[in-house]
């Protein structure tokens, strides 16, 4: 009776300390997903004065490529012009150097505008993963708290522990595979700023 008391005993013990564990390793991918989180959210205010100022320069480099468009259509209609033949090449040819250029300009922006929009749309990803582990993570961490303190409680081994251990592993598996998403889309927001070796250390 004794050392069937005493293996009850050491079970719980051992079945206390994997719980406090698992709280210990979600705490922490916890935290580390709530600095991320307000990084991004910093990120994101930034972002909105960047959107302001690219489509600022945006409209301004459209605008200039819309002029030097008509400037070098009117050079090419003066090279049609019988009085302007003896400087037609010359004149096709500057305004084909003004169209070049008014095409490296439209290019540009376009590199500008996928630019910005792969840096929004990475910064909503790795925001929507971090939300999506963090959300449930907040009701595993209390109730691994709890767990662990009712079996530090249970001096006369009443509690039962084929339940206590189907809370504790109840939605574990899930959050793993959210934090390795969240990981993942973390070190792809990294990349951005070329930190996602410290991110990858830290996580």
């Amino acid at each position: 009776m004794g050392s069937g008391r005493f293996a009850e005993g050491q079970r719980r013990r051992n079945l206390r300390a994997r719980i406090v564990l698992d709280r210990e390793y979600l705490g922490r991918m916890d935290y580390n997903l709530a600095l991320l989180e307000l990084s991004n959210a910093n990120d994101r205010r930034v972002c909105g004065r960047w959107r302001k100022d690219q489509a600022r320069d945006s409209q301004r480099r459209l605008e200039t490529a819309a002029g030097m468009e008509k400037e070098a259509t009117a050079l090419e209609r003066e090279a049609e012009q019988p009085e302007n033949q003896p400087v037609a090449q010359e004149l096709k040819c500057c305004a084909a150097r003004i169209r070049a250029e008014s095409k490296k300009l439209l290019a540009e922006d376009a590199e500008y505008k996928t630019e910005f929009e792969t840096h929004a749309r990475i910064m909503a990803e790795a925001r929507s993963a971090f939300r999506e582990f963090r959300s449930p993570a907040r009701w595993q961490l209390p109730k691994l708290d709890c767990l662990s303190l009712l079996l530090s409680l249970d001096r006369l081994m009443v509690l039962p522990v084929r339940p206590v251990v189907g809370l504790w592993q109840k939605g574990m598996p899930e959050l793993l595979r959210l934090y390795q998403q969240a990981r993942e889309k973390a070190l792809a927001y990294g990349v951005l700023y070329r930190n996602d070796d410290e991110i990858s250390k830290r996580m």
